[in-house]
């Protein structure tokens, strides 16, 4: 017996194209209703760039020292892959739980206060970890520490470049946008403190250097140009061992798009059209071909 030809199977589907767009069109519903009971996401954003601080010895005031230390653009993708890298470290994690109490805020429901300890999380994926630990001879504990509330931030944030503007920009989609604003300001201020420490100690024993050169230092012009040097790494000792931002300045402060991102209707009802369209055209190609033809007669008179 020979395999249907492809005429009789449009004509086929042809004579149930009714039936495919009914499941085309229940699909649809059942998207709507999916679009009717999903939480609406919004778009959190914020905008940053660089303040360069490596050109401020070549200024001669205090004033104007100021104004280069806050008003230097990014040196591009350099520092967009330090800021990412810092954005997401574990000590950026740390600070921002020691600063503004990260793991409350995020495990707080799990918090135990009178063993001082969070329980235990339970679901599918930590109990599939937990398995697995378990015949790799690996102890396991789901319950949350700093490294979760490291990789949650991973799953939340993203940090991306626009090399068109030398900007970088910090967002996220979000059913809660009021808690996503606050933590991404949070953690752009863990992110700076974190390039902060990185700093300090090299600042300090750069600033002893120069103290010790300037002491014994004989020529008016070698004195000057010490002293210039020396202003301008005291200035950074400052901004250092400030409250405001060091390394980062603020572009265009942390946003809210106006109505929800996400679903986004149109684009889910067509999805579900679509896959209905093609479950049900799966199915009744897999019925034409079963009432049309022996397809295990026709494999075995291959072989």
């Amino acid at each position: 017996m020979e395999l249907p030809s492809i005429t009789r199977y449009l004509k086929y589907i042809q004579s149930k194209i009714k039936n495919i767009f009914r499941l085309s069109l229940l699909f649809s519903l059942l998207g709507f209703l999916y679009i009717l009971f999903a939480n609406p996401k919004y778009d959190v954003d914020i905008i940053v760039s660089k303040l360069d601080q490596d050109n401020l010895a070549q200024s001669g005031s205090g004033s104007s020292l100021i104004s280069l230390a806050l008003s230097q653009a990014g040196d591009g993708p350099k520092f967009y892959h330090d800021f990412q890298d810092n954005f997401y470290s574990l000590e950026v994690t740390e600070i921002y739980d020691q600063k503004f109490n990260g793991m409350q805020k995020h495990f707080g429901s799990l918090y135990n206060p009178d063993k001082n300890e969070y329980r235990s999380v339970w679901g599918i994926d930590p109990f599939l970890k937990s398995l697995k630990y378990f015949i790799l001879g690996v102890d396991y504990s789901s319950a949350p520490d700093i490294r979760a509330l490291n990789d949650k931030i991973k799953a939340m944030i993203s940090v991306n470049y626009d090399k068109y503007a030398d900007n970088i920009i910090i967002s996220s989609t979000t059913e809660n946008p009021d808690f996503t604003k606050i933590m991404i300001s949070e953690l752009l201020i863990a992110t700076d403190e974190n390039f902060k420490n990185q700093e300090r100690s090299s600042l300090d024993n750069m600033i002893i250097y120069l103290n010790g050169e300037l002491s014994v230092a004989q020529a008016i012009s070698q004195r000057d140009a010490i002293s210039q040097i020396l202003k301008s790494q005291l200035l950074k000792q400052a901004l250092v061992n400030s409250d405001s931002l060091y390394k980062v300045k603020v572009v265009r402060e942390v946003e809210t798009s106006r109505y929800p991102t996400s679903p986004n209707i149109f684009f889910t009802l067509i999805l579900f059209s679509i896959v209905g369209f093609f479950i049900s055209l799966a199915r009744h190609t897999i019925i034409f071909i079963r009432s049309h033809t022996n397809i295990l007669s026709f494999l075995s008179r291959e072989i």
